[in-house]
């Protein structure tokens, strides 16, 4: 889940301000890249923030961890939709007709990835211990996680679980790359 990605910008106070976080995030629902992002089984089940055409929007979030925590978790429950593509099962698992679509997703799907990207886990809060799963949401504890595919109401409960740590102080990010 630790990114390579290092932040080398010189950051001026604005460009940490809510206000300007939240354009970058938003900007994020033009990015084209050429393949889907989200995969149900791939390996870490895919991160926006490993793609190019992201690239700049993502690492200016980055740079700004203790600015960005309240901005993404506002938007969480974001339908926006977005040029960024989920490839999912197409039958729910166990069927005996495997099949996938392709789909756009919401902007609180970009803004769930970049959480999971930077928070900091102090303990099993937010992922499960010793957990060598894969695909979308492995690793993760159910009430901090809906799929790409999930509607509005997975996403306002994930989005009080994350609100919950906001509040009550636990939710930490780091850039990922950079030392905590």
């Amino acid at each position: 889940m630790i990114l390579a990605i290092l932040v080398s910008i010189a950051l001026t106070p604005d460009d940490c301000s809510s206000k300007r976080l939240e354009e970058r995030l938003i900007s994020l629902a033009q990015v084209r890249p050429s393949r889907p992002v989200y995969l149900e089984d791939g390996a870490g089940a895919g991160t926006l923030t490993q793609h190019p055409e992201a690239k700049e929007a993502v690492s200016a979030i980055l740079a700004c961890p203790k600015s960005a925590a309240a901005v993404l978790v506002k938007h969480l429950d974001d339908r926006t939709l977005t040029h960024v593509e989920a490839e999912t099962a197409s039958n729910p698992p166990g069927t005996g007709n495997p099949g996938s679509i392709t789909k756009r997703v919401v902007l609180g799907v970009l803004a769930l990835d970049i959480l999971l990207q930077m928070f900091v886990e102090p303990s099993s809060i937010v992922y499960i211990a010793d957990c060598a799963d894969d695909g979308l949401g492995a690793c993760v504890q159910p009430d901090f996680y809906f799929r790409p595919d999930s509607g509005a109401p997975a996403a306002k409960s994930t989005k009080k679980a994350w609100s919950r740590l906001l509040q009550a102080g636990k939710l930490v990010l780091r850039s990922p790359g950079l030392p905590q």
